[in-house]
């Protein structure tokens, strides 16, 4: 064989070779350029990832990943998708695949309190216990878990589920005190001791997926609402900030098109140089926004601001439960479980109304405090502050009458 033809041998087996590599063949990456912008690599060059597909996967898809050195962490339904351990070297391949839609970071996810905590009355819950007290309507509260043995939660609690890979039991067992406080403001008892929830007799469920330090991942989020969907939640409350993603963005999308109402915090980074500071999940279309008030009905200071917010709450030194007793907390995580709990109060008065009338409800009722500057929807307030008593069709009475008014 002449010099010519060897050399032209060799250069079609370097060809062949770098072609398996493309398509999976090989368990390492050839070449370089990929992309690894937000990919976060464990010392092995691993990295958690979230991965949609064109259709729900199956052995077949999973056999791409583990092709690629992956492993599959989860496969959804609630999606077309899955969480993988990926290496990050194979994230350019596992894109190309003609059966992947997308490949995305696996983030972290966190709560979005601050060490601050008076509401159900503000926005007239109390008004609407005599004949109205959210029963039996199903909140999941998707947090850090909730103290289910607290004496204001024990009676409300009513199921759970722990999705944290990493906290070392299999209960949703609050072990920081956000998602019990968040539960108190939603649903805590009628009982004459501690506080009261604005709707006292919804049933709470406890869907944990941050640890006891506030932290988790995108995938476990996922888990939980798909969780939620599975076990017919009718509200979600979200006090979290994740990473936006187009996995969490489906996900949020297909549980409100599937008949649950998702609530989240709009954040707490309001900024006079940035104006849309609103944090997701709460930035999405299918997912109601709320802002945080102080006792003088104004925006909290730390309140996130921007277009996606929808409804304001209290959220400032608000008095709810803590894990052995309770506790002062501010954030627009405390403004969300007083929107939860209301919607509940709504869809007891009206049990007929979806998802997205409940939602209306609480818009066309809210109470606008934009002033002559901002009338109507506005960036600080969305609609306005939440009225649980004119929501759920009781008449509101006179400012300051049975502890009506600001406080």
């Amino acid at each position: 064989m002449s010099r010519a033809l060897c050399a032209l041998a060799g250069l079609c087996l370097l060809v062949l070779i770098a072609g398996l590599g493309g398509c999976g063949g090989m368990s390492e990456a050839v070449g370089t350029g990929v992309d690894t912008e937000g990919f976060k690599a464990d010392p092995q060059g691993r990295a958690p990832v979230l991965i949609l597909f064109q259709a729900p996967p199956g052995a077949a898809d999973e056999g791409v990943v583990q092709g690629l050195g992956g492993k599959v962490k989860q496969k959804y339904h609630l999606i077309p998708g899955m969480a993988a351990e990926l290496p990050v070297a194979q994230v350019d391949a596992l894109r190309r695949h003609p059966r992947v839609r997308v490949v995305e970071p696996d983030g972290e996810v966190e709560i979005l309190a601050q060490t601050l905590p008076w509401g159900v009355d503000r926005v007239d819950a109390e008004r609407v216990h005599p004949t109205n007290k959210g029963t039996g309507v199903k909140i999941a509260i998707v947090d850090t878990g909730i103290d289910y043995t607290h004496e204001d939660l024990v009676g409300n609690y009513a199921d759970g589920v722990d999705l944290v890979a990493t906290d070392g039991d299999e209960t949703p067992m609050d072990y920081s005190s956000h998602g019990t406080h968040c539960a108190g403001i939603a649903a805590a008892v009628d009982n004459e001791v501690g506080v009261v929830g604005v709707a006292p007799e919804a049933s709470l469920y406890a869907v944990q997926v941050l640890n006891a330090a506030g932290m988790g991942v995108t995938s476990e989020v996922i888990s939980g609402i798909q969780w939620c969907a599975d076990n017919g939640m009718q509200i979600v409350s979200m006090s979290f900030r994740m990473s936006d993603t187009e996995s969490g963005r489906l996900t949020c999308d297909n549980a409100y098109a599937a008949g649950l109402l998702l609530v989240a915090a709009a954040g707490n980074y309001y900024s006079r140089k940035i104006a849309d500071t609103v944090t997701v999940p709460a930035r999405y279309d299918s997912v109601i926004a709320v802002a945080a008030t102080d006792t003088r009905d104004a925006r909290a200071s730390f309140s996130s601001t921007g277009p996606a917010v929808e409804l304001a709450a209290p959220g400032v030194d608000v008095n709810s439960c803590i894990p052995g007793g309770y506790g002062l907390k501010s954030g627009t995580s405390m403004a969300c479980p007083h929107v939860a709990g209301a919607a509940a109060l709504v869809w007891v008065a009206n049990p007929t109304m979806t998802a997205a009338q409940v939602r209306q409800q609480l818009h066309s009722t809210a109470l606008d405090l934009g002033g002559r500057k901002l009338i109507g929807r506005d960036p600080q307030f969305g609609y306005g502050l939440l009225q649980a008593d004119t929501a759920a069709g009781v008449l509101g009475l006179l400012a300051g009458v049975l502890g009506g008014g600001p406080a």
